[in-house]
């Protein structure tokens, strides 16, 4: 009977998942990436799990206030939750002619990792984002 309950609760779980998918299939790249970032930016830093994050950021970074280590838990929230809606827009995200250099989404992804590298190497927090599909480059 136990299996049952958990395949039912695995059921359900798919289910919302999936809602949650075509419903983000429905808006283009950008938006959906816009509403995973809004949502956890603003929802994630109230689940419990948060505290977690908050203090391993503590540890790492000593030196930092509580204001900035609230701020990186934010970053990190919204990070994974547009990690997340973008897993929706995969088909839309990945360059399936790597051959062809000059592709719209080939030059998206590359200025995104020059952005995000810029960034996150000139603030020293020691991030570095960047799409898998390629080894990273040094700027």
């Amino acid at each position: 009977m136990r299996r049952f309950q958990q395949w039912i609760v695995y059921a359900l779980e798919s289910a919302v998942v999936g809602f949650i998918f075509g419903f983000l299939r429905l808006l283009p790249v950008d938006w959906a990436s816009g509403v995973g970032g809004f949502f956890g930016r603003n929802v994630g830093p109230r689940f419990p799990v948060s505290k977690v994050g908050e203090r391993n950021l503590r540890v790492a970074f000593p030196e930092k206030s509580e204001a900035e280590i609230q701020r990186l838990a934010r970053l990190s929230w919204d990070n994974l939750m547009r990690v997340f809606t973008e897993y929706s827009q995969l088909d839309r995200l990945w360059d399936k002619k790597p051959a062809i250099a000059d592709s719209q989404t080939d030059a998206r992804m590359h200025t995104a990792v020059e952005v995000h590298s810029r960034i996150h190497f000139a603030d020293g927090e020691g991030f570095y984002e960047m799409p898998h599909s390629r080894p990273p480059r040094i700027l």
